[in-house]
């Protein structure tokens, strides 16, 4: 009897506190809350809004310039209300951060440049605020239609005084500015896929600058990129020459080169990925160490390594240390977005275009990888947003996609890239060590005739041609 009272009280109170529980998450306020993401201290916010009245088609840009002064957190609300018995509508956008912001320029409208204005924003119990952008329209015609883009956090009120809501929100604890929710417009988020949008056709360059092939003057570009290098690296001598050998590859993370908030046009000359990439490959350089890389090989039958075992491991190192090398790959996603005269944000697919790394058995020099570097590989029919997910699961994505073409490369560009790195660092050390070769020949063997000098350096010259040579053929 008393075990049946036990489970009895035992089941009563766990539902008590399950409802306990749940009153009170029901009667927790609603934050506005931050985005996981990181906001530039300068930053534009842009407000759109388009009305149809009798027939004719109207809209209008608003654009204020801000900046933070100080390290802050920052929150973005719109208020918006609508009157039906009234035909009316309107909205306000403001910015609240922890430190001060400082309004640069406003333009009302997208016919005038924008006026200069340099003032403080306000701040209410501590709160810093901007307002960024605001309107309150009202017509009894029947045909009167608005729409407003850009607008983030939204809140439904009453009436027009967007002020009043603001404080009273800020009274409240509303926002919590213990994170920061300002970001740039995210196409995952904000915009939509619009088969209007081709998917880019990229072209690289011997020097690592690109460009697009199809892009035209309303297309911005988003992209994310990742660099790829090898492992398990074999060195052996085929014909007195050094060449290597890869069994596994290393893959770094993929980052953002270039964001919607950059606004990098696709038509922008001097795009580069060394420049953009540089943060990404010395990270990737940190987490995959090149001495920590795994080497072998290199010797002979009975066990001793070949000469210039050293050397030629010292090349291989210093190959994997340069992101323009054979041995080392990008590997980018970029797709276009652009945006309505309404301020819709429109994105296409993504293209995915890779690098060809050095065929195994290579010197590293260009004339072993003629086929291979400076060239790679790209999508033609493009990626959703799906499909790129699904293609980031596969072990090596650059093998994934079932539409990859071969782009043409630009043999007509004559960048500096290093493909010729062996070339120079044989024809540097041939110059050293023959210098000091012949110095010492010099003193040791004075005794000679003249004749008989010259003889002995043309032959050793004749001997170096030879090898230059053989170094070329491979």
């Amino acid at each position: 009897m008393k075990r049946c009272n036990l489970s009895i009280i035992f089941r009563r109170t766990t539902a008590f506190l399950l409802l306990l529980l749940l009153s009170v998450t029901l009667l927790s306020p609603a934050f506005v809350h931050a985005e996981d993401t990181t906001y530039a201290k300068d930053f534009t916010s842009k407000v759109y809004y388009s009305y149809t009245y009798k027939g004719l088609n109207h809209s209008i840009e608003y654009f204020y310039d801000h900046r933070i002064c100080t390290d802050g957190k920052l929150v973005c609300i719109t208020y918006f209300c609508k009157d039906l018995s009234l035909q009316s509508e309107g909205f306000a956008k403001f910015y609240l951060s922890t430190s001060p912001i400082y309004t640069l320029n406003y333009n009302a409208d997208n016919t005038r440049p924008p006026e200069t204005k340099l003032s403080l924003a306000p701040v209410y119990n501590g709160v810093y605020y901007v307002n960024a952008g605001s309107t309150y329209m009202s017509n009894g015609a029947s045909d009167f239609k608005i729409t407003y883009s850009g607008l983030v956090n939204i809140k439904n009120v009453d009436g027009s005084n967007w002020l009043k809501y603001l404080k009273s929100d800020i009274d409240n604890g509303y926002f919590d500015l213990t994170k920061d929710n300002y970001r740039d417009p995210d196409p995952d988020k904000d915009g939509t896929l619009s088969s209007s949008i081709p998917t880019p056709r990229i072209h690289v360059n011997k020097d690592y600058s690109f460009g697009f092939d199809n892009c035209t003057d309303d297309y911005y570009i988003q992209l994310q990129g990742r660099f790829w290098s090898i492992d398990d690296i074999e060195l052996y001598k085929e014909s007195l020459m050094w060449k290597y050998k890869y069994s596994s590859y290393i893959r770094g993370d993929l980052n953002d080169w270039y964001t919607t908030g950059s606004k990098t046009k696709a038509n922008s000359e001097n795009l580069s990925f060394l420049e953009n990439g540089k943060a990404c490959f010395d990270k990737f350089l940190t987490a995959h160490p090149i001495d920590e890389r795994n080497y072998f090989g290199g010797t002979n039958a009975v066990g001793n390594f070949f000469s210039g075992y050293n050397n030629a491991l010292s090349t291989m190192k210093m190959l994997l240390g340069q992101p323009t090398s054979g041995y080392n790959g990008v590997e980018v996603y970029v797709r276009y977005f652009t945006y309505t005269d309404s301020g819709e944000l429109l994105y296409g697919k993504w293209c995915h275009y890779y690098d060809d790394l050095a065929k195994n058995g290579s010197s590293g020099s260009e004339w072993d990888d003629d086929d291979t570097l400076h060239g790679g590989q790209q999508s033609e029919d493009g990626l959703t947003d799906e499909e790129k997910d699904e293609n980031e699961k596969e072990e090596d994505p650059r093998k994934g996609d079932e539409d990859i073409t071969v782009p043409t490369p630009d043999d007509d560009y004559t960048g500096n890239g290093v493909a010729f790195t062996g070339l120079i660092e044989l024809l540097d050390s041939l110059k050293t060590q023959s210098g000091a070769f012949l110095s010492l020949f010099s003193e040791i063997f004075s005794f000679l005739p003249s004749w008989l000098v010259s003889l002995i350096y043309a032959s050793i010259g004749v001997c170096c041609f030879l090898g230059i040579w053989h170094f070329i053929r491979g």
